[in-house]
């Protein structure tokens, strides 16, 4: 039953890593890394039990792992891109609104308003433009704002000196041991998981 169990898991985290491997499972992760005199932002690269490697500035920054009192991670971003949200619903004059006809002859619509003049069109259209450019303005201020809040998916605080223990758990978000995992490592843990299963 046991080896059930352990080819089982073996084949199930070849598969897992087939996936990840053709669908370039490389997630980047944005740490911010606050030592006892400063507070670096960058891309995880690469941590071991001396240093963290952080990109940012078109540079690597390493930091020692004797000096970090915290890390956040967060999940990168795309940019904000500008959006339609007013412009999108106006569409063009229906040529069946003004069917209708009033007792002077004019046309007018199902409610019986008459159809603007050419002047009054023209007029609405640019006192529209305007009031639907500015909430455009405002709209895409709110939305790029609320983009903006990127939240940490994980925060890791060293009061008392680094925690090695945290160590495996913080190099998953790495972009290098996601290049590169430990699959041994994996397996020797399903492994020992698997040995304190009894059905």
């Amino acid at each position: 039953m046991k080896t059930r169990i352990v080819v089982l898991a073996i084949l199930s985290i070849s598969t897992l890593f087939c996936k990840a491997q053709i669908s370039d499972g490389i997630k980047p992760y944005i740490a911010i890394v606050k030592t006892n005199d400063s507070k670096i932002k960058g891309l995880f690269f690469k941590i071991d039990s001396q240093t963290v490697l952080l990109y940012s500035d078109e540079k690597y920054h390493e930091i020692k792992t004797s000096e970090i009192k915290s890390i956040k991670l967060r999940v990168t971003k795309a940019s904000y891109e500008l959006q339609s949200y007013v412009f999108k619903y106006v569409g063009k004059k229906d040529p069946n609104e003004y069917k209708y006809t009033n007792q002077q002859g004019k046309p007018v619509d199902k409610w019986g308003r008459e159809e603007p003049t050419p002047e009054e069109e023209l007029a609405g259209a640019v006192g529209g433009a305007i009031f639907g450019t500015a909430m455009e303005g405002v709209a895409n201020i709110i939305a790029g704002s609320l983009h903006n809040i990127n939240p940490s998916i994980a925060n890791y605080k060293f009061s008392k000196g680094f925690d090695y223990g945290q160590l495996e758990a913080l190099n998953y978000y790495s972009v290098y041991y996601q290049q590169n995992p430990n699959t041994l490592a994996e397996l020797n843990k399903i492994k020992a998981l698997s040995a304190g299963f009894k059905p």
